[in-house]
């Protein structure tokens, strides 16, 4: 087990210092004091985890001990899953037992179908899951002994699921239709795109798709999994843990930065437009959402392969040329170049048009904490 800590600046040595109860409670403050900010868990252990473990050399990001890049190009996203979640890569038959698993637990109740129905056209994609996951957890309540076992499979629920409310809101909202969420399709990321796009992918993008959700399938102590391990070290149930860790992804600072970074590329139109207003807003030391990354000091080794799943998918896209730029727009001066996001984006747009729909789908797949992760006092 490796003992992991929080990524951030030193802790003020002011963390300390009192507050006076006036100012806390918003009244007189006649001394005009003024409280320091502080970041007080910096450099305090959150806890231990051999599931995953990112950028010990740099650049590098294991699940379980095996490397990322081992696993990304030629394993399916079923595997992944189950040596995350049940502890080891599966044999031949288990894989075919765990996806007919998973297969069965893609249908939603009718009552979830109705709250999903209500939900107006304008909802953020990632208020609909969280809200998806809420109605789960009244209707098929986790068990008041919080059993590992049971964690387990709730944790499959969702990640079989999700996408299936997701994209069953989207239909019903934007087009008025209610879609038939089960399909023929073995895998999660084919499940996906075809009640997407509604027709059967083609087996390039159904290996597009397992790639990228093995890429983005797990990456340690982020905002979100600490959020999932506060709520279940309170005693609470599972479905409230990825309630508030699908709230945590949904932050700007953390899994809504692609988001954001989404709409920074779709301010231009060229590669000189890009390189020309980047610059400026490096010169102005302005943060530029997409690149840079707190952990990885070298890049993420997620980039590189997800590059050439966009470049293969993708070909000839006027936005892979402006990615290719901005790339080496944002080398910075000692000749280190930062850590940028965008082929990822590319993947994303085509994949869902809109490129909106695409990112929340690693929400379905990334927080499934079960008991033993989550909990400390197991």
């Amino acid at each position: 087990m490796s003992t992991k800590s929080t990524k951030a600046a030193k802790a003020s040595k002011s963390a300390s210092t009192p507050v006076p109860a006036a100012t806390l409670a918003g009244g007189d403050n006649p001394a005009g004091f003024k409280p320091k900010k502080s970041v007080a868990l910096s450099g305090v252990v959150a806890g231990n985890t051999a599931i995953c473990t990112v950028g010990r050399s740099g650049n590098d990001l294991n699940y379980r001990g095996y490397d990322i890049l081992d696993l990304a190009d030629s394993s399916e996203f079923e595997e992944i899953a189950h040596l995350l979640i049940h502890g080891k890569l599966p044999t031949q038959a288990e894989l075919t037992a765990y996806k007919q698993k998973l297969k069965r637990y893609r249908g939603l109740p009718a009552n979830l179908q109705t709250v999903l129905e209500s939900l107006p056209a304008h909802s953020h994609p990632m208020d609909v899951m969280r809200t998806a996951v809420s109605v789960l957890g009244c209707t098929l309540p986790e068990k008041d002994d919080h059993n590992i076992a049971d964690a387990r499979d709730i944790a499959d629920r969702l990640m079989a699921s999700l996408g299936s409310a997701l994209l069953y809101w989207y239909h019903f909202s934007h087009n008025g239709r209610i879609i038939d969420v089960q399909t023929d399709d073995d895998s999660i990321g084919g499940h996906f795109l075809h009640l997407l796009h509604g027709e059967k992918p083609s087996k390039e993008w159904v290996r597009a798709m397992h790639t990228s959700l093995i890429l983005y399938a797990e990456h340690e102590f982020n905002a979100s999994t600490f959020t999932g391990r506060v709520v279940a070290g309170t005693g609470s149930d599972m479905f409230s843990a990825i309630t508030g860790a699908i709230g945590a992804l949904r932050g700007p600072k953390h899994g809504g930065a692609n988001e954001v970074a989404f709409e920074v590329q779709k301010r231009y139109d060229t590669p000189d437009e890009a390189e020309a207003d980047i610059r400026k807003r490096v010169e102005n030391k302005e943060v530029i959402i997409g690149f840079g990354h707190p952990v990885y000091t070298i890049s993420d080794p997620r980039n590189v392969v997800i590059k050439r799943v966009a470049k293969k998918t993708v070909p000839g896209r006027r936005h892979n040329q402006n990615v290719r730029y901005r790339r080496k727009t944002g080398d910075r001066d000692d000749g280190h170049q930062k850590d940028v996001s965008e082929p990822g984006l590319v993947f994303c747009r085509v994949i869902s048009h809109d490129g909106r729909s695409h990112f929340h789908v690693y929400a379905t797949v990334r927080h499934r904490p079960y008991r033993g992760l989550v909990c400390p006092y197991h």
